[in-house]
């Protein structure tokens, strides 16, 4: 069952995806996300209150999980910042020469 505490999770991972996105930056699909993020934790945060805490939930730890792969594979597979673009940064070197 999707419970507060999945719902917390789920917010959690979308606010990382959307700070990949955007860098930090405003980007119309980061701030749409982080709006998205920003009600889902007010609704889990609101239906918590309500209900008696489940113990040992697999669905808030299988979100977690799943959002720190997908963390770890934009960080392998893409450029993890703005700043970190290597043609940028040769591109900056080679100008104070």
């Amino acid at each position: 069952m999707i419970g507060p505490a999945a719902l917390l999770a789920l917010a959690a991972v979308i606010i990382a995806l959307a700070l990949q996105i955007s860098s930090g930056q405003y980007d119309p699909r980061a701030l749409a996300l982080v709006t998205l993020a920003t009600v889902a934790a007010m609704i889990g945060a609101a239906w918590r209150k309500r209900v008696v805490p489940e113990r040992g939930a697999v669905l808030p730890q299988a979100l977690l999980g799943f959002g720190c792969a997908v963390g770890l594979a934009c960080n392998l597979f893409t450029n993890p910042t703005l700043y970190a673009d290597p043609a940028r940064s040769r591109a900056a070197f080679a100008g104070s020469r």
